[in-house]
C-alpha cells in the first residue's frame, strides 16, 4: 500500500474545473450558480502585529474549516479515487479527503511496486489536469503479508525519489502495520490515553476535584472514545481468540486505571466492582457493541455485499484447497439482526457477567448488593469528591483499616484486630461495633441502623462519609474534617 501526500490540496482547487465536475456530476445549475457565487470574488489580508497588507483577489481553493469545503473537494478529486481502482489489475483506493492510499495485490512485494509506479503515474496525469501537486518526499510505503519468504524490502522510485518501505503506516487515525496484528496502534493508543490520564489526574484527586458525575462524564466522552476509534476495523478483523484477548487485556488495564481516578479506588479494589460503581461496562463489551453498531448500518449496503462477496470467494478457494466440508470456515463474529438493539444486549451481557460474580462472592463487600444503575448513581450524584472516594472505600471494603491492611500484608500491620479489642478493623466494625466512636449523629443522619441499608442508599451513604470523616478514622481525609 502506497500512502500519498497532497501539498495543498485545498489551496490549489481550480474554480473553473470543480464547476466543470459538478456539472458532469447532474448538479442542477441554480446548485452551480451557488457555489460559484461561494467560491469567486473572494480576498484576504495578511495582519501582522497590527500591521495589515493590501488586499489579495483569492482565485483558487476552497475555503478552510468551511461546512462545504470537505464534501466539495470529495467531488473534486472522485476521478482520482476511479482511476486508482481496478478490479482486475488488482488495484483499489481508500480515500478521505486529501487522504489517498493505493492498495494492491500479486504473489511478490516487486510486482506490487511496479503496479504501484504504474498507478501513481495515473495520479501525476490528474494532478497535471486538475492544478493538484503531490509531494513523493512525504510517501509511505508498506507491505501486507504474513508470510516470512516474501521479501519486505521492496521500495518504489516515484520521480527520482526512493519510497522504502516501513514497519507501520498511519492511515485515518489507525496504525497500520505488514501482519495486521494491530500491536503499533494499541500502543499508540495507550500513549494517547497516558496524556489524557494525566489531565484528568489534575482535575481529580482522591480528596479534591471535579465530583464523580463530572469525571466519570469526562472518562466516557474523552478517554473510552480514543480506545475504541475505529474498532470496526482493528476489533473485527481479528479472527483468533488469542488476538483478541491481548487487546482486551491492553485496554482493560488502561479502563481500570481511568476507573480508579474516577471512584478514588484503591488499586486492589476488585475490578468488576470498580465497573458496577461507576456504571461502566467491560471494555470488551463496549468493543463488541461497537462492532455490532457497525456491522448494522453496513447491512445492505453496496459495501458490505462486496465485501461478503469476496469473503465468500476466498472461503470457497480455502475449502477447495484443504477439501473441508463447507461453512467450516465461515466467520464466527456475530451478525446483529435487523432492528436489534445492541444497547439492549450489551446490557444483558454485563448483567450476566455481573452476577455470575455475585454468586462467586457471596459474602462480599457492599458494593455486591443487588442494586439498579439509577440507585448507583443517585447515591454518588450528592457527593462531593472526597465523600465519593470514602464511599467507594467503604462498599468496597478497600479501606485504610487494619484488617485490610494486614491482608495486603503492608509493613507495621501485623495484626487485623481494633484497638477496641472487639474484633477486626473493618469498615462494617468501625461504623457499627467500635466502641472508640459515638453514631448518634451518624444513625440519626442514615435515618437507619441497618448497615447493609445504610451503605445502599445515597442518604445513608452520604451521612456514613460525612460522620467518617468529620471522626478523622482515616488520616487521608484529616484536611476535610468537618469543624
Amino acid at each position: 500500500m502506497l500512502c500519498l501526500d497532497m501539498v495543498g490540496a485545498y489551496d490549489h482547487v481550480s474554480h473553473a474545473r470543480l464547476l466543470h465536475i459538478l456539472k458532469c456530476k447532474g448538479c442542477p445549475d441554480w446548485l452551480l450558480k451557488w457555489v460559484e457565487s461561494m467560491l469567486c470574488g473572494r480576498t484576504t489580508t495578511i495582519n501582522l502585529n497590527g500591521w495589515f497588507s493590501r488586499t489579495f483577489s483569492i482565485k483558487a481553493g476552497v475555503p478552510q474549516g468551511g461546512s462545504l469545503s470537505s464534501i466539495l473537494f470529495i467531488l473534486y478529486n472522485a476521478e482520482l479515487v476511479e482511476i486508482c481502482t481496478n478490479p482486475l489489475l488488482r488495484t483499489s483506493s481508500l480515500a478521505f479527503v486529501d487522504d489517498l492510499n493505493i492498495l494492491v495485490y500479486s504473489s511478490s512485494t516487486a510486482e506490487n511496486c511496479r503496479r504501484l509506479e504504474r498507478a501513481h503515474e495515473k495520479c501525476q496525469e490528474w494532478a497535471r489536469r486538475h492544478g493538484a501537486k503531490f509531494s513523493p518526499e512525504k510517501y509511505e510505503l508498506i507491505h501486507f503479508t504474513r508470510s516470512r519468504r516474501t521479501d519486505l524490502h521492496k521500495a518504489v522510485r516515484i520521480e527520482g525519489e526512493t519510497c522504502p518501505p516501513k514497519a507501520e503506516v498511519r492511515v485515518l487515525g489507525v496504525q497500520v502495520d505488514p501482519k495486521l496484528l494491530w500491536r503499533p496502534h494499541i500502543n499508540s493508543v495507550k500513549k494517547k490515553v497516558t496524556g489524557q490520564m494525566r489531565s484528568l489526574t489534575a482535575i481529580t484527586g482522591s480528596t479534591w476535584g471535579t465530583c464523580f458525575a463530572w469525571a466519570r462524564r469526562i472518562y466516557t466522552a474523552v478517554v473510552r472514545p480514543t480506545m475504541t476509534y475505529a474498532a470496526p476495523v482493528w476489533y473485527a478483523t481479528t479472527s483468533t481468540g488469542k488476538g483478541k484477548k491481548w487487546m482486551q487485556r491492553e485496554l482493560a488495564k488502561i479502563q481500570n486505571e481511568g476507573l480508579r481516578r474516577v471512584l478514588g479506588a484503591y488499586r486492589a479494589t476488585s475490578i468488576p466492582v470498580l465497573e458496577n460503581e461507576a456504571q461502566v461496562p467491560p471494555i470488551e463489551l463496549v468493543l463488541d457493541k461497537t462492532v455490532l453498531d457497525h456491522q448494522r448500518r453496513q447491512q445492505g449496503t453496496t459495501g458490505q455485499q462486496t465485501v461478503e462477496n469476496f469473503c465468500r470467494r476466498i472461503r470457497n478457494n480455502l475449502q477447495r484447497r484443504q477439501r473441508q466440508r463447507p461453512n467450516t470456515l465461515e466467520r464466527p463474529n456475530h451478525q446483529p439482526g435487523q432492528g436489534e438493539n445492541t444497547w439492549r444486549t450489551l446490557q444483558e451481557k454485563w448483567k450476566q457477567k455481573w452476577e455470575s460474580y455475585r454468586r462467586a462472592h457471596v459474602d462480599g463487600p457492599p458494593a455486591t448488593a443487588d442494586l439498579k444503575a439509577k440507585e448507583i448513581l443517585k447515591m454518588r450524584s450528592q457527593l462531593p469528591r472526597r465523600e465519593t472516594t470514602m464511599a467507594t472505600l467503604v462498599r468496597s471494603e478497600c479501606i485504610g483499616l487494619r484488617a485490610f491492611l494486614h491482608k495486603r500484608r503492608v509493613p507495621g500491620f501485623d495484626n487485623p484486630a481494633c484497638d477496641c479489642g472487639g474484633g477486626r478493623q473493618t469498615a462494617k466494625h468501625t461504623i457499627m461495633f467500635c466502641t472508640k466512636w459515638d453514631r448518634a449523629a451518624l444513625f440519626e443522619g442514615a435515618g437507619s441502623q441497618d448497615y447493609r441499608k445504610m451503605v445502599s442508599t445515597a442518604r445513608g451513604i452520604r451521612a456514613i462519609t460525612r460522620w467518617m470523616i468529620s471522626c478523622g478514622i482515616l488520616e487521608q481525609f484529616n484536611l476535610y474534617r468537618y469543624q
